[in-house]
């Protein structure tokens, strides 16, 4: 015998009549907003009408295997809000990309302080560059 009750054996898990339809919706908010976790589809269902619990929506998204893609920094995201992945590509051998750089330093572009040193370009004005 495995010593467990007969309420156990007998018992047959009932699912929901809007359980496909919801889990469709779900599956299409979360293609649709791909950094939203189901916390958030939550809320988005609340807000079209549907009446459902947190718990619930988590057992879904668990279930279909729905995953939110970790967060990547600005300068390497890799996916889209579809769910796809890009890498831009270099285009020659010394390719970077667009980079904010600070101004070559001339002699001309410095101006002479009045304690004999130079002030740095493109910084803010201060006694040494203004004059006073």
């Amino acid at each position: 015998m495995l010593k467990q009750s007969r309420t156990t054996q007998r018992y047959v898990p009932r699912q929901p009549d809007d359980e496909q339809v919801l889990t469709e919706r779900i599956v299409n908010l979360a293609r649709e907003y791909g950094r939203y976790g189901y916390r958030r589809v939550t809320a988005l269902l609340r807000m079209e009408g549907w009446l459902v619990n947190h718990k619930r929506v988590q057992r879904i998204w668990r279930r279909e295997g729905l995953k939110v893609p970790k967060k990547q920094p600005k300068r390497a995201r890799l996916w889209l809000n579809d769910g796809s992945c890009i890498r831009l590509r270099p285009e020659n051998k010394d390719h970077v990309g667009p980079m904010l750089r600070r101004a070559p330093r001339h002699a001309e572009s410095t101006a002479e302080c009045s304690n004999g040193g130079q002030a740095p370009h493109l910084l803010a004005p201060n006694s040494c560059t203004t004059g006073r």
